[in-house]
């Protein structure tokens, strides 16, 4: 061992050693700010967002902006600025989502995407949370008679360049060799106005998309859902991946949201359930340990989020559900025990 500890250190071995330091010291110098960190020292979140999607982002006359994906910015802002005001939101179109992230010129993009194995391996992207778990459908014109994607042989279907969605179509009609005629537009908007002006028998899209499509449309009422679904879409809020402290908190502050509702937590019985003995509630509500710490963040963050913005079902209700124009039923969406896939992961 002696003789090992005296044999002499190559110069090369030397030289690697500085060059490898240096390099990391001017990574370091050079590597970007957290994006907490930015947020707090500007004093808002920047969250990119789709336009005129009924009861997911919509601005109303006086410009303010409301539905699903802005309440989920706006509980993201709670849990980190204690105000779920302090949102700027950054419309986009579909095709821009992840250049946005890229240029960091929105901290999160709560336009919803689909998880998928090549936005996170090949994209840098991480969706950290399922904020809403849907599938790929087709809308049709009741007049058309259609009752099966087996009807739409040979027909015209609208979809949107740009996504997922037309290789969706592509590979189900395909593989049922049915043949049929794909009509593509750049933006969503597009893809619906030459559907309802006749140009294709049918639309395509994420179920939640042509729901608020349809319930948008003064023509709605002529249009039904074809009960073939497409694809699985796994929904979701995205940031960049090599944040991770980031996407941590995008997940918890979903993870608070599901577990309140579980845990039977509303905005209207909150402050009650701050006297609660269960240390489920005790801990989600920072009454025991401290586990936003962890993340960044203080002890009431998740209650913050309750008090501000509710929990998952409150907000799925007046924004989707039966409170709203949309009355979308919660299926997939619904919690675990209730038949559905949303499932809190414990907060201890």
């Amino acid at each position: 061992m002696a003789d090992m500890l005296r044999k002499p250190i190559s110069l090369a071995t030397v030289l690697f050693g500085f060059l490898a330091l240096a390099t990391s010291l001017t990574a370091s110098a050079h590597a970007a700010p957290s994006v907490l960190s930015e947020i707090k020292r500007r004093g808002y979140v920047i969250c990119g967002a789709t336009s005129q999607l009924v009861g997911f982002s919509t601005k109303d006359e006086h410009g303010k902006w409301h539905g699903f994906e802005i309440d989920f910015c706006r509980a993201v802002a709670a849990a980190v600025l204690n105000d779920p005001g302090k949102i700027r939101i950054r419309q986009i179109d579909t095709a821009e989502r992840l250049s946005e992230l890229e240029q960091r010129r929105v901290d999160i993009v709560v336009a919803r995407l689909s998880a998928t194995m090549k936005r996170e391996t090949q994209l840098g992207v991480a969706i950290p949370a399922i904020t809403y778990f849907d599938g790929q459908g087709i809308l049709v014109r009741k007049s058309l008679g259609a009752t099966s994607i087996q009807d739409l042989e040979g027909a015209s279907i609208c979809v949107q360049k740009g996504t997922i969605k037309a290789g969706n179509l592509s590979d189900y009609l395909n593989i049922r060799k049915i043949s049929f005629e794909m009509v593509s537009f750049d933006s969503g908007e597009e893809t619906f106005a030459a559907y309802e002006a006749g140009k294709c028998a049918a639309v395509t899209a994420d179920m939640s998309t042509l729901y608020s499509w349809r319930v948008g449309s003064q023509h709605g009422e002529d249009y039904t859902f074809l009960p073939d679904i497409l694809s699985k879409e796994p929904l979701g809020p995205a940031v960049l991946m090599q944040d991770e402290q980031w996407a941590r908190i995008v997940r918890w502050v979903h993870m608070a949201m599901v577990n309140a509702e579980e845990l039977g937590v509303t905005q209207n019985n909150l402050e009650e359930q701050r006297n609660s003995p269960n240390f489920d509630i005790r801990r989600l509500l920072g009454l025991e340990e401290n586990l936003g710490q962890d993340i960044g963040l203080d002890k009431e963050w998740a209650y913050r989020i309750i008090r501000h913005v509710g929990n998952y079902g409150e907000v799925f209700e007046r924004n989707l559900g039966e409170r709203s124009p949309l009355r979308i039923k919660r299926g997939q969406s619904a919690l675990w025990f209730k038949g559905g896939l949303q499932y809190g992961i414990p907060i201890r």
